[in-house]
């Protein structure tokens, strides 16, 4: 009797989930589980081809993030008009980035305003490290976190190159460095492969990372490089790993390949973003004002990603984006120079005072923390 009970209530209708029911739960999952759950059932296998479930999923992807909003500044390096050579660093606060605050660089660095011999400064990445950035002049690297001043001279190994990611441990709570050396021509009488080297702030030192002396450097520039989630991303312009990622905590790389045929760098322009705390490729093809947003839902696998919004055209120059900020704001830069960002929230468009004439400009997203460097105990 009892078995017959059970078979009742296990074929009653009362213990099936509706599909709306089923689609509200699964549209607030991240994409990586979204995608693990569309093979659970036939009428979930084309969730991503519902246009009803879209649009609530993304309703809840652009809302599922509020940290620290109001915290989120804007870092920009410009070359002052008139003199190429010249170099400034603001910071823009907010609601509509309407405060500016000029910023000296830090003592370590020679003042690139004072001197026309002086090479350029440069900031890796296109957002800070735990309210830290990584800079570097000609030959010299600095960890510099702007709101406390304190910085930090990475000491040179056996060459000095430049740096080519940086990132942060969360497991060891130590901030990191990673580039790719190449011996001079025949280096003591013999030819040496390029090799990848990895510095540790709490160990003041370069050590060697075996294996992965194939991995390629950025196609695109470091500038354009994107930390997140103790990873650093960026493109390599190669069909077999079109994305290269570093995991700072477990100092290995996986690459990643883009999501469809259509999207390669020959035809469109390219940046690689946070949104969301997702990595993801925003383009726009041959100058046009549309942006194509793929979101990936987990490294080094090629069928996680999901093109995810096509916003646009708008009736603005834009020549291409720039990067992601607070508030599901993406920045752009237009053919007269100015900034501006698209908000995919209201869909509107806004111009920023600010001048970002294309061979001198530089925007970094920047988060204020002010916790000292950690130290080796």
């Amino acid at each position: 009797m009892a078995s017959t009970s059970k078979k009742k209530v296990s074929s009653s209708s009362d213990s099936h989930i509706h599909d709306d029911i089923a689609f509200s739960i699964l549209s607030k999952l991240p994409i990586k589980s979204l995608k693990r759950f569309t093979c659970a059932k036939k009428s979930w296998s084309r969730l991503f081809q519902n246009p009803n479930f879209m649009n609530m999923f993304r309703t809840n992807f652009l809302i599922s993030k509020h940290d620290d909003d109001s915290e989120t500044r804007l870092l920009v390096k410009e070359h002052l008009p008139k003199f190429a050579i010249q170099q400034s660093l603001s910071i823009l606060s907010g609601e509509r980035f309407e405060n500016r605050v000029n910023l000296e660089w830090p003592l370590s660095l020679h003042n690139a305003n004072a001197n026309a011999n002086d090479p350029p400064i440069f900031i890796l990445g296109s957002a800070s490290v735990n309210g830290t950035l990584c800079l570097y002049q000609g030959l010299r690297t600095v960890l510099w976190n702007p709101s406390t001043s304190e910085f930090k001279i990475i000491p040179h190994s056996l060459f000095n190159f430049p740096p080519y990611g940086f990132g942060y441990d969360c497991v060891m709570n130590d901030f990191k460095v990673i580039r790719k050396l190449r011996y001079p021509r025949e280096y003591e009488g013999k030819l040496y492969e390029p090799f990848w080297e990895i510095y540790s702030l709490k160990s003041d030192s370069w050590r060697k990372l075996d294996g992965f002396d194939d991995m390629p450097v950025s196609y695109t520039g470091i500038m354009s490089m994107v930390n997140l989630n103790g990873f650093c991303h960026w493109f390599t312009g190669r069909h077999d790993n079109d994305i290269v990622s570093f995991d700072f905590s477990k100092e290995t790389f996986v690459a990643t390949t883009l999501p469809s045929s259509d999207v390669k760098y020959r035809s469109y322009r390219f940046n690689l973003v946070e949104l969301n705390e997702s990595l993801s490729v925003i383009y726009n093809y041959d100058r046009t004002p549309d942006f194509h947003i793929w979101v990936l839902g987990e490294v080094g696998v090629k069928e996680s990603w999901t093109k995810l919004f096509v916003v646009g055209p708008y009736n603005c120059s834009i020549v291409c984006p720039i990067s992601v900020g607070n508030k599901n704001r993406i920045f752009f830069r237009e053919e007269d120079s100015e900034l501006g960002w698209f908000d995919l929230s209201t869909q509107r468009v806004e111009v920023i005072g600010v001048n970002g004439a294309s061979f001198c400009s530089h925007i970094v997203i920047y988060k204020e923390n002010l916790l000292p460097f950690p130290r080796n105990e």
